[in-house]
């Protein structure tokens, strides 16, 4: 889903099954949106505001719905948005549940598609001793520190910070 081509330049990589994946189409058909572009500018939007927001975890849960919504620009009902995300997901065919793009307010599978990103950033910190790397935007003003969180991963895969 992300990775750097240089130091400072995230990116995310957006896998060409996503164009007719049955999660996209359904949220689609959730927000009753007129084309699957719309939907997948919402997804790409996603993505892109969790590299900038959450990049360590894709954890969003410190903004709430109208913000995350406001974020996203969406212009429809209130709450459907973040609804939709959560419950576009589908049965596999081995009778597993497949959540949605959002899992309460993770985005679903964030670090399994960004561990490249994720690691690349946790092992500049370690080589450099110092913060672990910040988004350049404006931070929340709620909710758990990014740094962090970058220093509580460390911790759990036994890198000293």
């Amino acid at each position: 889903m992300s990775g750097s081509s240089e130091v400072g330049s995230p990116f995310v990589q957006i896998k060409l099954s996503l164009r007719g994946h049955p999660k996209l189409l359904k949220l689609r058909r959730l927000l009753q949106l007129p084309h699957r572009r719309d939907a997948l500018g919402i997804v790409t939007d996603l993505f892109l505001f969790a590299l900038e927001q959450a990049w360590a975890d894709g954890d969003l849960s410190c903004f709430d719905d109208d913000d995350l919504e406001e974020r996203l620009e969406w212009d429809g009902d209130r709450g459907a948005l973040i609804a939709a995300l959560q419950n576009c997901g589908r049965e596999l065919e081995t009778g597993e549940a497949e959540p949605g793009f959002l899992v309460g307010k993770r985005v679903h599978d964030w670090v399994p598609h960004n561990k490249r990103l994720i690691d690349g950033r946790l092992l500049r910190k370690e080589r450099r001793g110092g913060p672990a790397p910040s988004s350049p935007s404006p931070r929340r003003a709620q909710g758990p520190d990014p740094k962090a969180k970058a220093a509580e991963l460390l911790r759990k895969r036994g890198v000293a910070g």
